[in-house]
């Protein structure tokens, strides 16, 4: 294993692996690239294209959601076959979230990450450009297909770099980013709907990627050195999610994020239903429940770096369930004798996001540490099955739920307690368990 420092970095150890004498001319191509510009990547420059990267996933899912009666009237469409957009997404999403981790695995971290850029922007011309419901639904695939790439690798990267408490309060930082993103998104998407239509936020879509690829193209190094990439075989895709079942404390850890995160996702799909016809509000005041759930992530982001040196990472887990469970039984209590309204009715939504926030980094360092896969293809898994459970409730569970929201707050508690049941058994799997693989 590489040498670390005080920091717990192994910035230094890449960048040493990549280091070599004579002219320019004569290095390797992989190391000339190193060169021109790893030693300018501070580690606050790494922290912030990550959450970057993180941040495209949520804005391409979100930003688009208060336009959703407006692109029915211009595409001749109902508001369920738009509803079906996040479907078209969310299905390749999950499914490319099972390669894009081998992949990079395979031919290196920044490569595929600039790959999956290349191909999103594609995406989002074409959805710019759309002039009927199927050719909208076509282009939405294409951006679920290849936005993946920035949030699994991104993950992957970060554990590349960095051991410990260093880990953790770099997940925290870049998972701010992919909580908060879908905050800020359908606000940003009310405005510039009523100011430039509903084409503008796909042109966003555009111009949001085409910076990233030329940010990654100057700052973003390669954390996985050639000699540490492994070959690419499709057939162990299928051995890599059997591995969820084999080791209950790894799957378990896997199954209680997804879970936890549907908790509150499903009122980012519902969004549409909830703010304009469930709370009666504007385009405009998406803000209401998307602030909410921001100022939440806020306060369990910052709890989350600030626990890193002090509490063990199944302590913090454990708080932070204890806190989801708090919201979710407060939600489910309201909406069982009062009508939906604001504020009350987006309370329990920050309460819960701060639990998920605060646990989530957590989790993730131990989900990285217990699995016997390689780092891309155990990022692969985490985020497949959360985007495999947030594509079941984009299409079954949403549906039915927005005809109030007690049923919503409903939902919200049923992924609450699937989750806490995986974390017990992930806690009992962990006490037979022998120690993991070093990787």
């Amino acid at each position: 294993m590489p040498s670390e420092d005080k920091h717990g970095s192994r910035e230094s150890s890449i960048r040493a692996s990549v280091t070599t004498t004579g002219p320019w001319y004569r290095r390797p191509p992989a190391i000339c690239s190193a060169l021109m510009m790893r030693s300018l990547a501070t580690p606050a420059t790494i922290a912030v294209l990550l959450g970057g990267l993180t941040g495209l996933a949520p804005f391409a899912l979100d930003t688009y959601l208060p336009a959703f009666p407006e692109m029915a009237a211009s595409l001749g469409a109902s508001r369920a076959t738009v509803q079906q957009s996040l479907t078209s997404y969310l299905a390749p999403y999950a499914a490319m979230m099972l390669v894009h981790g081998p992949m990079s695995d395979r031919y290196g971290r920044r490569t595929w990450i600039m790959v999956g850029l290349l191909l999103f922007c594609a995406g989002s011309l074409g959805c710019a450009f759309a002039q009927s419901i199927e050719a909208l639904l076509g282009w939405r695939m294409v951006q679920g297909l290849s936005v993946g790439a920035t949030t699994v690798v991104a993950r992957a990267l970060v554990r590349d770099l960095y051991e410990g408490a260093a880990a953790q309060r770099v997940f925290a930082q870049v998972n701010l980013v992919f909580i908060l993103a879908p905050a800020a998104a359908p606000i940003l998407g009310g405005y510039l709907l009523t100011s430039l239509g509903w084409r503008s936020i796909f042109w966003f879509l555009l111009f949001y990627p085409v910076v990233l690829l030329a940010v990654c193209w100057r700052w973003l190094p390669e954390t996985l050195p050639r000699e540490k990439r492994v070959s690419l075989r499709f057939t162990r895709l299928a051995g890599n999610l059997l591995t969820l079942g084999e080791r209950p404390a790894f799957g378990g850890l896997v199954l209680m994020t997804a879970a936890a995160f549907c908790g509150f996702f499903g009122y980012v799909l519902a969004a549409p239903a909830f703010v304009r016809d469930l709370l009666g509000l504007k385009p405009t005041e998406f803000g209401w429940l998307f602030l909410a759930t921001a100022c939440g992530t806020l306060v369990g982001s910052f709890w989350a770096t600030r626990r890193a040196d002090t509490k063990h990472p199944v302590a913090t887990v454990g708080t932070g369930l204890g806190l989801a469970a708090a919201a979710a039984i407060a939600n489910l209590a309201y909406h069982a004798v009062l009508p939906p309204a604001v504020p009350w009715s987006v309370l329990p939504l920050a309460l819960y996001c701060c639990g998920y926030a605060l646990m989530l980094p957590s989790a993730t360092l131990l989900i990285l540490d217990t699995s016997p896969l390689p780092r891309g293809a155990t990022s692969s898994l985490q985020s497949f099955l959360q985007i495999a459970c947030a594509t079941l409730t984009s299409a079954v569970v949403v549906p039915y739920v927005t005809r109030s929201a007690f049923w919503l707050a409903a939902a919200m508690f049923a992924w609450w307690f699937l989750s806490a049941i995986c974390w017990i058994a992930s806690c009992r799997g962990s006490k037979s368990s022998v120690p993991p693989a070093t990787h």
